[in-house]
């Protein structure tokens, strides 16, 4: 009788594909940014539906599901951590106030578009707002650059309008317009921190109030007042 012998295949161990350390920096990182959304998230939701006394970062830090000492990663303290929940909202509000300007349309008109959008977006989360406007006039913690930012950009728009209010000659040219823009946020950050501190806010008054102001400011800066 013939043997039949059967040849006995070795076990192939699949390859393991090594993890550069590129590709483990890109890893750490993206844990970094959800870490650091969540933690977002949970201040954001907190902020919006408690006063800024009540509100703790060890709450925060609980809902977010991060130890308590994480937190000092993302934010110096609970100053910060509004800046943290609120900062790119701001970014949104000034890119779209921006578009609703247009170079053609009256320096007043221009103006009022550019703040209305700030207007509603507070309302829309009137607690979150009241606590972003009550704690953000400085900041020195991790995310006071990005405020410092959103800060300068409100500048750009603004003297960009002001820039066409005096090629309109709405506004006299012998005056910087970083200036006058400066001027003119320094009105609109007083005027809607009153505003905001209503019981019941409305848009509309608030738009009214802040147009009358600025009237008030043109009448010195318009040339033919002189």
């Amino acid at each position: 009788m013939k043997t039949i012998s059967f040849e006995t295949e070795e076990p192939v161990l699949a390859s393991r594909k090594r993890v550069t350390p590129d590709e483990k920096a890109s890893v750490r990182e993206q844990k970094k940014h959800l870490k650091r959304d969540r933690i977002k998230a949970a201040a954001k939701e907190l902020f919006s539906r408690q006063e800024y006394e009540k509100a703790t970062v060890r709450e925060i830090a609980s809902q977010a599901g991060v130890a308590l000492g994480t937190i000092s990663l993302y934010a110096r303290d609970k100053r910060d951590l509004i800046l943290l929940a609120y900062n790119d909202d701001v970014t949104d509000m000034i890119a779209r106030g921006a578009k609703a300007c247009r170079s053609d349309e009256p320096f007043e008109d221009n103006l009022i578009g550019f703040f209305q959008v700030f207007y509603e977006a507070y309302v829309a989360n009137l607690q979150l707002a009241r606590t972003y406007l009550q704690v953000n006039f400085f900041s020195y913690g991790i995310n006071s650059k990005a405020l410092a930012q959103n800060r300068q950009r409100k500048l750009d728009v603004v003297a960009k309008i002001v820039r066409w209010g005096q090629r309109r000659r709405e506004v006299r040219a012998d005056i910087k317009a970083d200036i006058i823009a400066m001027q003119l946020l320094l009105l609109h950050s007083s005027a809607v921190r009153t505003w905001v501190l209503e019981e019941h806010p409305s848009i509309v008054d608030g738009l009214i109030e802040m147009r009358k102001l600025i009237a008030l400011q043109t009448q010195g800066l318009n040339p033919q007042s002189n």
